[in-house]
């Protein structure tokens, strides 16, 4: 098996890497999360891409389910899976896991599934065939996919694709109102926005790493 890893406008230490994975390393120079996706999936090879993000740790089984999924589900467009939220302060990560799941459910009765940029993966061939992302979003890029999708066949969900994934957004938005305001436009508003309009109403994201860390995460 041969896997991409995708760096975003960020220094990497390669001592750190596994050296019994066959591991192609891209770059990508800005900072702009449908670009850098954008660019994996075309450098990908291979008739179904598995995507998922760096604050994030898949499941030992997460590939064999991925690929159980689209072996038998041959119409299958697109697959994505089910999040536990992971971090330092227990009781944010307990109010996610509870909320996250009605989250999903709604948004499948409003936009159908979508799929969640950290656990999901897509046959290659109709990824292209919608043009893939759109590289001018900032945020919900995989929402946007998911749309298009949705109107050419079948976007599924499993629940045994799974990941745990880091909650420190949330966690910030106990101690910062501007970070809490906004998450509250950047997931609620959009939710809505791309409900009625098909696009978010607010195309931004804050950098939640300070230059310092990514210095320091460079040098471990």
């Amino acid at each position: 098996m041969k896997l991409s890893l995708l760096i975003t406008a960020q220094p990497i230490n390669q001592k750190r890497l596994p050296a019994v994975i066959r591991l192609k390393i891209i770059d990508e120079k800005e900072k702009r999360v449908a670009i850098a996706r954008q660019k994996g999936f075309n450098e990908a090879r291979g008739d179904i891409i598995a995507s998922t993000d760096a604050d994030t740790i898949p499941a030992d089984d997460w590939l064999k389910m991925i690929d159980s999924h689209f072996v038998n589900n041959p119409f299958s467009l697109a697959v994505t899976g089910s999040w536990r939220f992971l971090g330092k302060k227990k009781f944010v990560c307990a109010i996610l896991n509870i909320f996250c799941p009605l989250v999903i459910l709604l948004d499948q009765i409003v936009f159908g599934s979508f799929l969640g940029g950290s656990n999901f993966a897509v046959r290659k061939s109709v990824f292209n065939q919608v043009g893939g992302f759109n590289t001018k979003l900032l945020v919900y890029e995989d929402v946007d996919l998911s749309l298009r999708l949705n109107k050419i066949g079948k976007v599924s969900r499993e629940q045994k694709i799974r990941v745990s994934t880091s909650a420190r957004r949330w966690e910030e938005c106990i101690v910062s109102f501007k970070k809490f305001k906004e998450l509250l436009l950047i997931y609620i508003f959009n939710f809505f926005s791309q409900a009625i309009y098909r696009k978010p109403k607010f195309n931004h994201f804050y950098d939640i790493r300070s230059k310092t860390e990514v210095n320091e995460q460079s040098k471990d």
